[in-house]
């Protein structure tokens, strides 16, 4: 009554899938054994992050000259329009062009509004001379950028140049 076939297939199933289930769990532990190993820790040591330099406000000169970047200039801050916290200066503005000074950096900011460029930066750069009383080689020493705002209609708009006297790549 016992089928002798139907026992023999029995058996290989059996012995098959036993066989299946040992291989799998063999690689299982063979791949978690393998990450196990190859995982680095997040942090190895204890990293020391550096902190902030803070920003030194500049004094607001006094006298009727102050020196930047070597040059002697006229003080711009007693006829400035605006200040902010950091004395950031607007120390001229007309409907064509404006100045600022950014004090921590020592940096002039020429904007240039007029569609025409080329005349309106020539007036502004004459107007950045005798405003702070100084020559062209002089102002050739000091970090000035003129720009064109984005949304102007001159076709330099969205540049940023020096002066046009000064001796550089722009």
């Amino acid at each position: 009554m016992n089928n002798p076939i139907a026992s023999l297939l029995k058996n290989k199933y059996i012995l098959f899938t036993v066989s299946f289930l040992i291989i799998a769990l063999f690689l299982l532990l063979s791949i978690n054994m393998l990450r196990s190993q190859q995982t680095i820790p997040l942090i190895q040591s204890p990293v020391q992050i550096p902190s902030p330099t803070p920003l030194v406000v500049p004094t607001i000169p006094t006298l009727e000259t102050f020196t930047i970047s070597g040059v002697t200039v006229k003080n711009f801050y007693k006829t400035s329009k605006e200040k902010n916290s950091m004395n950031d200066v607007l120390f001229f503005e007309n409907a064509n062009y404006s100045m600022t000074y950014v004090g921590p950096f020592e940096q002039f900011y020429i904007s240039i509004k007029n569609p025409n460029f080329l005349l309106t930066r020539e007036q502004a750069e004459q107007k950045f001379l005798e405003l702070l009383a100084i020559s062209e080689t002089d102002a050739c020493k000091l970090k000035v950028e003129e720009s064109v705002p984005q949304k102007s209609e001159s076709a330099y708009a969205g540049g940023v140049y020096s002066l046009s006297f000064c001796q550089t790549s722009n």
